[in-house]
């Protein structure tokens, strides 16, 4: 059986016999699903407050201005820009291109705050970011029920809608990573190199964009030496082939340029530095981190005031850390908080352990040999091991529970997780099982997104 036959026998006995009428209630839900988050980006983008309530959304303008006042690609460090810590050693892709675009003044057209624009380029990147997680949902399965579940789930969770609006290049991140996964499906099941190319051309622009994209590409390359150890001799040739189409030689120019962008960063740090991410004594010396570096300055001073606190059992800490991680992602956790707690999450919780139990008691086989579903659920759990490791890591050394611990640093596979679990929790079941199913889990998400914020958000939220 060849590896396309093996992606698609996984989807034979999903099918379910549709009348025009059914087609036409899946295509009118889908088309409320677009159109309710749509709705809510502008809601975000325009009645929230700018720099008082998205994490570190002042920090992010005021870089994207930097590049917004120079015509310059890699920005030395200096005095003027110690507070942001190291630049030249950071990844930029996202400031310099927002700083550009604010160069071409299209918001003195009409007449908006630079933020704003700035905002309403973000619901691009978060309608295209929601595009990409409909294109993997239909690779993972066929089932029109399933996927319309999947994207109700996603489209009311608060902090990933609400965030997306944020200028933050974690939004460019976001869709980097779905993008990147749709692409690496698309190659190892159509063994197309233009799809690899694609793939690599992504996956170069995340790590220029951010450091944390690194952990994505060491499982999508371990996926991918897999792909290529497990295929057939006469299957890999066509990767080396030496002639290349025109969409190919397209994509040439921009994979140089990243090529050219990544190496002065990770190269250049690897040279100076011995390492891919120096942090900011490395650069500047810890004297001038202390006096005016933002970030270095707050870790330091909390060490300094934790350095005697007791360090809590993992096992308490994991506990508190998923409270805290799914409270920040069902919710807000920004600059003003909206972060719910065990209490409040009661639903939600008891979906996600009905949605895991089914998958492994019930439906394990059919899950884990549809290839798609493993790239999903792999990547996804190597990725939030990673982020908890680190974030454990930051609270030995600082021990203040808390610092960079947000839910938000899982959303590069939240789709992913989400996929996986809305899949693994209703494939198998009989359309008149998967309704009440949709239903139900549509009521409890909608009921906790947007009606649980206008609810509870008070005056502060809002530009007054």
């Amino acid at each position: 059986m060849s590896d396309k036959d093996e992606f698609e026998s996984e989807f034979e006995s999903e099918f379910e016999s549709e009348s025009k009428i059914e087609k036409y209630i899946y295509n009118f839900i889908l088309a409320l699903i677009s159109l309710g988050f749509i709705s809510q980006l502008l809601f975000y983008a325009i009645r929230i407050c700018y720099d008082c309530a998205f994490p570190d959304e002042a920090e992010h303008f005021e870089r994207i201005r930097l590049y917004a006042s120079e015509h310059i690609l890699f920005f030395k460090d200096n005095e003027n820009t110690l507070t942001y810590g190291p630049l030249r050693t950071s990844p930029f892709f996202y400031h310099f291109l927002y700083g550009n675009l604010l160069k071409l003044k299209i918001f003195e057209l009409f007449n908006i705050p630079q933020q704003l624009f700035l905002r309403y380029i973000n619901i691009l990147l978060a309608v295209f970011k929601f595009l990409y997680i409909y294109l993997v949902t239909k690779e993972v399965v066929k089932n029109k029920l399933i996927q319309i579940t999947i994207l109700m789930v996603l489209t009311n969770i608060m902090m990933f809608v609400a965030h997306s609006v944020a200028n933050s290049y974690d939004n460019l991140i976001n869709l980097l990573a779905i993008a990147s996964f749709y692409h690496l499906i698309q190659f190892i099941k159509h063994h197309k190199r233009l799809q690899l190319e694609i793939f690599l051309l992504i996956t170069l622009i995340g790590t220029a964009t951010k450091a944390t994209y690194l952990p994505l590409i060491l499982v999508q390359t371990i996926i991918l030496l897999y792909y290529f150890l497990k295929s057939k001799k006469d299957q890999i040739p066509f990767v080396l082939k030496k002639t290349f189409a025109l969409k190919e030689i397209f994509l040439i120019i921009p994979i140089l340029f990243f090529i050219f962008l990544n190496s002065n960063i990770y190269l250049r740090n690897l040279v100076l530095y011995k390492s891919l991410t120096p942090g900011c004594e490395s650069v500047f010396g810890k004297e001038k981190c202390i006096s005016g570096a933002g970030m270095y300055q707050r870790d330091y001073h909390l060490k300094e005031k934790s350095k005697t606190q007791e360090i809590m059992r993992f096992k308490d800490y994991l506990n508190r850390y998923f409270e805290e991680a799914f409270g920040g992602i069902l919710a807000i956790h920004g600059h003003i908080s909206m972060i719910k707690f065990y209490g409040n999450m009661k639903m939600e919780i008891l979906i996600l352990k009905l949605a895991i139990t089914i998958m492994l008691l019930f439906n394990f086989y059919r899950c884990f040999s549809n290839p798609v579903f493993n790239i999903l659920i792999i990547s996804a759990l190597f990725y939030v091991i990673a982020v908890i490791a680190q974030n454990y890591f930051s609270y030995l050394n600082i021990r203040s529970f808390g610092i960079g611990l947000q839910g938000r640093y899982l959303f590069p596979v939240l789709a992913n997780m989400v996929i996986v679990l809305i899949y693994g929790g209703m494939i198998g079941f009989h359309k008149y099982i998967k309704w009440p199913i949709f239903i139900f889990v549509s009521y409890v998400f909608i009921r906790g997104n947007f009606y649980y914020f206008i609810k509870h958000a008070g005056v502060g939220w809002f530009i007054q």
